[in-house]
């Protein structure tokens, strides 16, 4: 069993990406600690050579949108959730977002954490992976950016509920109502209502879940009660490029297999990291206080 496991590591260990291939994966992740973890448990989840294989059905990521993948989201026109035909709500709903929020500068999302996670949901796909995204954000919205940014599809989407009903004298699908989260959610805010939908619809829980503090916090209780590889990415909010001190720049993973023998979490563990590290500026001013 001992030699099994040496021989399986030096298996691994060479199928791992290595030189020019592996320094074009996750090209914006400036925390070389998660940066290697996530590569690491994507690669062995991925490839029937290894023990932590996963079978393509197994291979879920979710990954929290608000403040990541897109601005946090605000208060959408309450007039425009009255009843109304589906097709022309949804144009309604994107031009407005269109005209008055559009990406920006000042959203802190644009070309730094964004791309990060750009990259992240490329690295996934050509894994296999199937991605989930979550969000408070208008669900129309939300699609057009998942199609527009992201090359997702529709169905990519956790988030608020738009209730339809058919009209039969057009015949045409209306909207009734749009249900906010704030109505739906559980003791512990958003969380109980994204791991209730997300069990809902795949009927398992995500090998691999990216988000913020309080997010992360409940998907790391239910992802730990079963042996199966998982891993979590907690991306904790960064100071400026001139405040707070060095080891507020965080790149730490804990949850390491120790000799092959599984722990609760099994391959993979909990990573947190610095938004910060995504950031070109960022990096620059933590690479100066290093010196």
């Amino acid at each position: 069993m001992k030699w099994a496991a040496f021989l399986a590591a030096g298996a691994i260990a060479v199928m791992q990406p290595t030189g020019v291939e592996h320094s074009l994966i996750l090209p914006s992740w400036q925390a070389p600690e998660t940066r290697h973890r996530v590569i690491e448990f994507v690669e062995r989840t991925a490839r029937p050579e290894t023990a932590d294989y996963q079978s393509v059905d197994r291979r879920l990521v979710v990954i929290e949108a608000d403040g990541l993948l897109w601005p946090e989201p605000k208060e959408r026109n309450a007039a425009l959730a009255r009843t109304a035909e589906l097709a022309s709500y949804r144009d309604r709903v994107i031009e407005r977002y269109l005209s008055e929020i559009h990406f920006s500068a000042v959203d802190g999302t644009d070309g730094t954490t964004a791309t990060a996670m750009g990259e992240l949901i490329d690295l996934m796909q050509r894994r296999d992976y199937r991605v989930l995204v979550l969000t408070r954000e208008h669900p129309e919205v939300a699609r057009f950016l998942l199609e527009e940014k992201y090359n997702l599809p529709r169905s990519s989407l956790i988030g608020p509920r738009l209730d339809l009903s058919f009209d039969q004298s057009a015949p045409r699908v209306r909207l009734t109502s749009l249900r906010p989260m704030k109505g739906m959610l559980g003791a512990n805010g958003s969380t109980d209502y994204y791991l209730n939908e997300i069990y809902t619809r795949e009927g398992q829980r995500p090998l691999v879940a990216i988000g913020r503090t309080e997010t992360i916090r409940g998907f790391q209780r239910w992802m730990a009660d079963a042996l199966r590889p998982a891993l979590t990415v907690e991306l904790v909010p960064s100071k400026t490029a001139n405040d707070g001190p060095e080891d507020e720049l965080l790149d730490e993973c804990e949850g390491l297999r120790q000799e092959w023998a599984r722990d609760g979490f099994g391959l993979g563990g909990s990573c947190r990291v610095s938004a910060l590290l995504f950031d070109a500026g960022g990096v620059g001013a933590a690479n100066r206080k290093r010196r």
